[in-house]
């Protein structure tokens, strides 16, 4: 099975954490780029270890449908 060198289909900072961090910053729209500072660091504080077993739980369920579609794109049957 070939998959290129990068894939975001396998990259848990890709599939989880940059639309976690995202989510968290914009949630309420800074304002300034003080306000967004003081979001993003927020944000990754936010981050616990209680959702690394989702975030471990997600990798493997995409492994499974890199398997099953044979190594072609999946995100439309994840979404």
């Amino acid at each position: 099975m070939h998959r290129p060198p990068y894939s975001p289909d396998l990259s848990p900072l890709d599939s989880f954490l940059w639309g976690y961090i995202k989510h968290k910053v914009y949630y309420e729209a800074p304002k300034t780029t003080d306000d967004l500072k003081t979001a993003i660091v927020n944000a990754f504080d936010s981050l616990h270890s209680d959702i690394l077993p989702k975030v471990i739980d997600n990798f493997i369920m995409r492994l499974r449908h890199v398997i099953a579609s044979e190594g072609s794109h999946f995100e439309n049957l994840i979404n």
